[in-house]
C-alpha cells in the first residue's frame, strides 16, 4: 500500500513539474495581420484576442502590414524570432499560393508553406462576387455570361484568397479562352475592391463576404453570388456559383501561424487558448453574423497543417495559370 502511494505521489509530482514548466508568454504577443484594418483576418482575430486577453492576462500588439496580397507582411514575419511571442493571422490562400503567384519570386521565394509553424484555423468566409447596386447582372448565370462574352468586362480581386477564388473560377469556366479581352484589375485589398466596384471603376469584384456584407446592406453594391457550395441562411436571396458551375466550392480560411521551428509547446498554447475562446457562449453566433464560420476539426496543429498542405496541392494548377497571366 505504501509503495502504491509512493508511485501515485511520484506521478503527481511529475505532472505538477510539467505544468510548472509548460510554456507561457512572458511579454505581449507581437501580432502580424498582413491585410488592412477591416479585412477578414482583422475581423476574426480582434474579438477572439480580446477573449484570450481576458482569460489569460496576455496582451496582443496588433500590427496591420498590408501589401501584395499579404506578401509584404508575411515576408517580414518569417524572419522574426521563433520564441513563441510572434504570431501571424494569416490568409491561408496567400501562403499556399505564394511560391507560385509572383514570377519574380519563383527562383528565390521569400517564403513557402514550409516557412511557418501551424497552430489553429480560426475560421473562414466565402468570397462574394459583387457588382454595383444598379448593374444589370443579378445572378451567377448573368455573371458567367458577361465574363465569358463581354469584351469590355472587368473584374478585380481582393488579393490573397480573393485572387485564388477568382483564378479558380476563370480556369474552371475557360473564361480567358472564351473572352481574351477580359480585364483583370490588380488587387488593392478587400475594402478598396469594394470601393472600386461601388464607384464604377471596375464592374465586378471578388472579396470576402465578411468584408462586403455591410456595403451590400447599405445598398452601395449587390452580391451576385458566393463562392462556397453551401448557401448562407441569412442571405437567402444570394445564389452560389456552384448552382451554375458544378462543384465549385472555394472559401478563404484564416489561421494563426508562427515562424518556422517554433516549439510545439508555444504552438499548442495558441491552439488551446483560441479554441477555448471559440467555444465561449455566443462567439460562433456573433462571428456568423459577420459571415465568418468555424471548423472544429481544424483547431489543433496537426489537422490544421495537413489542411494547409492539401490546399497547396489543390491550388497548383490554378497558381500556374496565375503565373502565366501575370
Amino acid at each position: 500500500m505504501i509503495n502504491q502511494m509512493k508511485k501515485i505521489l511520484f506521478v503527481l509530482s511529475m505532472v505538477a513539474s510539467q505544468l510548472t514548466f509548460a510554456w507561457q508568454p512572458t511579454k505581449p504577443i507581437d501580432t502580424t495581420i498582413s491585410f488592412p484594418t477591416g479585412s477578414g483576418n482583422d475581423l476574426i482575430f480582434r474579438p477572439l484576442a480580446a477573449i484570450v486577453e481576458k482569460n489569460t492576462g496576455v496582451s496582443f500588439v496588433i500590427k496591420n502590414k498590408p501589401g501584395a496580397g499579404g506578401t509584404v507582411g508575411n515576408q517580414e514575419f518569417v524572419n522574426l524570432p521563433n520564441d513563441g511571442h510572434f504570431i501571424n493571422v494569416a490568409s491561408i490562400g496567400g501562403i499556399t499560393a505564394m511560391d507560385y503567384s509572383y514570377p519574380n519570386f519563383l527562383k528565390n521565394p521569400p517564403y513557402t508553406v514550409d516557412s511557418f509553424s501551424y497552430s489553429i484555423l480560426l475560421g473562414y468566409s466565402p468570397i462574394a462576387i459583387v457588382a454595383k447596386a444598379d448593374d444589370t447582372v443579378n445572378t451567377p448565370k448573368d455573371f458567367i455570361d458577361v465574363i465569358t462574352k463581354d469584351s469590355s468586362a472587368s473584374v478585380s480581386d481582393s488579393g490573397g484568397g480573393g485572387r485564388l477564388v477568382l483564378e479558380s473560377l476563370l480556369l474552371k469556366i475557360n473564361a480567358r479562352e472564351k473572352n481574351p479581352k477580359l480585364v483583370r484589375v490588380e488587387h488593392k485589398g478587400p475594402a478598396q475592391t469594394v470601393i472600386d466596384v461601388a464607384g464604377g471603376h471596375v464592374r465586378f469584384g471578388f472579396a470576402p463576404l465578411s468584408v462586403v456584407a455591410s456595403h451590400h446592406g447599405a445598398g452601395k453594391i449587390k452580391i451576385v453570388a458566393i463562392s462556397s457550395k453551401a448557401t448562407v441562411s441569412s442571405l437567402p436571396e444570394v445564389q452560389t456559383i456552384s448552382s451554375v458551375v458544378s462543384n465549385f466550392d472555394v472559401v478563404v480560411p484564416w489561421g494563426i501561424v508562427l515562424p518556422k521551428d517554433t516549439s510545439a509547446e508555444s504552438v499548442n498554447w495558441y491552439s488551446d487558448k483560441f479554441k477555448q475562446a471559440l467555444k465561449e457562449p455566443g462567439v460562433r453566433e456573433n462571428l456568423a453574423k459577420s459571415f465568418i464560420f468555424t471548423r472544429e476539426d481544424l483547431q489543433t496543429p496537426k489537422p490544421f497543417k495537413d489542411f494547409v498542405y492539401e490546399q497547396y496541392k489543390e491550388h497548383k494548377n490554378v497558381i500556374n495559370t496565375i503565373v502565366k497571366t501575370n
